[in-house]
């Protein structure tokens, strides 16, 4: 059963899985070390999906939530605490592009600095 609602969602995730491989080879040693994922992290970003949900007129790939929903599937089956760090990210970026909470001029700064690579996230409580 394919949950695939594309051929272009099809091609981003066989993409992805080629790229995350390494992961599984880390993935034990993070579980035990309880370590933060730096080196997959800093692999994802060389693939580019810290861009995923940010949208296209600002550099990135403009993927839906269900889009990251699948990538996010597809990294936890290699290593969950990679999917679980670089979702924050990917989540974050995807509710403010959606929810646009700030003037427009912050809103372009911090999307520039996604489209070059930089991670966010939110603090709550």
């Amino acid at each position: 059963m394919s949950f695939f609602q594309s051929q272009k969602q099809k091609e981003y995730i066989q993409k992805l899985e080629a790229a995350i491989q390494s992961f599984t080879d880390r993935s034990e040693a993070l579980d035990d070390s309880k370590g933060f994922p730096y080196e997959n992290i800093q692999e994802l970003k060389e693939f580019g999906y810290p861009q995923l949900t940010l949208a296209k007129e600002h550099g990135g790939y403009g993927g839906s939530l269900y889009d990251f929903l699948l990538c996010q599937e597809k990294i936890a089956q290699y290593c969950g605490p990679t999917a679980l760090g670089i979702g924050w990210h990917v989540g974050t970026v995807l509710s403010l592009s959606e929810k646009r909470p700030w003037e427009k001029g912050v809103m372009k700064e911090l999307y520039d600095e996604v489209s070059k690579g930089a991670l966010i996230n939110t603090a709550a409580s």
